[in-house]
């Protein structure tokens, strides 16, 4: 048994009635949409926040209210976006993949459960909708074409049991057979341009300024105890010039009549770049290095050949 997503001041009473009458809750769900709820003369609006730590402060917010309420209760997060737009090419495109890899590496431990709105854009296809790509919700096109966003999660997925270490742009980890799986990824927040309107991303060509000031992350790390001998060092690659539905949409002009056999293009061509090499281990270090653009996640894969 669970309780749904409430306002603040409802959901805090609520939880007390619970304890109080004995009631106690599972789990505690929530929404997770970087807005903030405003309320002017008795009308409620909602406005978009560039709060870079809005995501960690909301969860905070809601333990907090669960330990005060004095009850224990699973925490989940069950519908959670960058935007409530289902008409935003940010949905399109790596920043959502980049965007969701650094928030889970942050509130990972902080949730019990996530669930990613949505998988399809079948879900908001409507009249209005033409074309390859309209800036829907999901992970999917409805052409069933893999955004980066959907790669983000497969790249997560892939990630070993055993958590090595975590920084602001690596996630390492390691699996029983010894493989080690780093996920590096290079997220910059949209609070950093702050000329962005509310309705920001409703233009695929707009995007191209997210990458105007392309600031890469020079990632360099060492593996330690590792035994000696030769290793393959796979990398997989999604980013905003490798991969990516709208980098090979644009490249059609962005037009919304393509053929079906230009679409099946597209769709074959949206995966990530693979490359690999090998890398001798001596004194039980293996030297690993990346430098990434903005918005660009990689996923290597290393292990004793």
């Amino acid at each position: 048994m669970g309780i749904p997503h409430f306002p603040e001041g409802f959901m805090e009473n609520f939880l007390k009635q619970c304890k109080d009458m004995g009631c106690i809750p599972d789990f505690v769900s929530i929404l997770l949409f970087p807005y903030i709820t405003e309320e002017k003369n008795g009308d409620i609006s909602y406005r978009r926040t560039w709060n870079p730590d809005f995501e960690l402060e909301e969860i905070a917010r809601v333990r907090k209210m669960i330990q005060k309420a004095g009850i224990k209760a699973k925490l989940y997060v069950s519908e959670w976006n960058n935007t409530l737009s289902s008409r935003n090419y940010l949905n399109d495109s790596c920043f959502r993949g980049a965007y969701f890899i650094s928030k889970l590496a942050r509130l990972g431990e902080m949730v019990d459960l996530t669930g990613v709105w949505m998988a399809s854009d079948w879900v908001s296809s409507y009249y209005d909708v033409g074309g390859m790509a309209n800036g829907g919700n999901g992970l999917l096109t409805k052409n069933t074409i893999c955004k980066p966003v959907f790669y983000a999660f497969q790249f997560l997925n892939s990630l070993g049991e055993q958590v090595i270490a975590k920084g602001e742009h690596y996630w390492v980890t390691k699996n029983g057979w010894k493989d080690y799986y780093i996920l590096c990824f290079n997220y910059k927040s949209l609070e950093e341009k702050a000329d962005f309107a509310d309705d920001y991303g409703e233009d695929p060509r707009e995007l191209k300024q997210l990458y105007e000031n392309n600031v890469p992350v020079n990632i360099c790390m060492d593996l330690t105890g590792m035994k000696d001998g030769e290793y393959v060092v796979k990398r997989r690659i999604i980013s905003p010039k490798d991969g990516s539905l709208l980098w090979e949409w644009q490249k059609f002009d962005f037009d919304d009549t393509l053929s079906g056999q230009e679409i099946k293009y597209i769709r074959q061509i949206c995966f990530p770049r693979i490359h690999r090499k090998k890398q001798t281990v001596q004194q039980g270090v293996l030297h690993i290095t990346e430098t990434l653009g903005a918005y660009e996640m990689v996923l290597i894969h290393i292990y004793m050949e």
